[in-house]
């Protein structure tokens, strides 16, 4: 959320995103199983009993032998056998959990743009786009879409912690948490493989100097992330030295990463 808010502010803003997600996605909760999701969720005796459920582990996507189909997303076919369990076949709910997820992506990218140091209008601007976006109305309507979702709400999620680890001191519990994130981001749909990617971007933009420099420095936070690396915290709009001249400090002046005979890897 835009940082020049407080607290009471934040919890609205939040709310308004949340209320345009649903009324921009409120005549597809009435949809049906289509396509793909009769034989994902419908017709899917996997999810149909707890009993089974250790069968989404050891079967592909669609069912066949581990190994034998083309993808593998336990996480993604475990996210619909709790509501089966409650609910049987109600396409509803599972089209309003779908837009419960679309809600936590927008408001995880609110949060993240915030820490990586986007400017607040333009951090509140890509929120609203993004909660209203035409390109997400299959991952949102359509039931097997959900994977497109979730995953974005995982790997968001290990953006967010991961960018905050690299804010401070590491810690296990924080690094374990974003590991934690990309892992179930990876289990339910391919495509959060990018989010190291993504992550090195990120600490890109937040650096200073030219492109070159940039991606040096964000080459540096991020060779130097494990927790027995010591280092300086920073944080938007301060630098280094605890100047307020430039919204991200130097990564080579904050990187200066060595190898001390008898010591090992040491900081500044």
């Amino acid at each position: 959320m835009p940082p020049f808010l407080c607290r009471r502010e934040r919890r609205a803003w939040a709310f308004l995103l949340a209320a345009l997600c649903l009324v921009v996605y409120a005549n597809g909760m009435t949809g049906t199983f289509t396509y793909d999701d009769k034989a994902i969720i419908r017709d899917n005796p996997r999810i149909r009993t707890p009993s089974r459920a250790g069968e989404i582990f050891t079967t592909s996507y669609f069912g066949g032998p581990r190994g034998s189909g083309s993808a593998y997303r336990p996480i993604l076919l475990l996210s619909y056998a709790p509501q089966w369990w409650i609910h049987g076949r109600v396409p509803e709910a599972f089209h309003f959990v779908n837009v419960l997820l679309h809600i936590c992506a927008t408001l995880l990218l609110g949060g993240l743009l915030v820490r990586a140091c986007v400017p607040p209008a333009a951090a509140a601007l890509a929120s609203l786009f993004f909660a209203v976006a035409p390109i997400h109305v299959e991952a949102v309507t359509s039931l097997v879409g959900r994977g497109e979702t979730l995953a974005a709400v995982f790997s968001l999620a290990f953006l967010f912690v991961a960018l905050g680890a690299a804010e401070e001191k590491p810690r296990p519990g924080r690094v374990l948490a974003a590991l934690l994130c990309y892992g179930l981001g990876i289990l339910t749909k391919e495509s959060a493989a990018v989010a190291p990617g993504l992550l090195f971007l990120l600490l890109a933009y937040r650096e200073r100097g030219s492109l070159v420099s940039r991606l040096g420095g964000a080459g540096g936070s991020c060779s130097a992330a494990p927790p027995w690396c010591s280092r300086e915290p920073w944080a938007c709009g301060r630098g280094s030295s605890g100047d307020s001249s430039g919204p991200r400090a130097s990564g080579s002046s904050r990187w200066r990463t060595r190898w001390r005979p008898s010591r090992g890897l040491r900081g500044p």
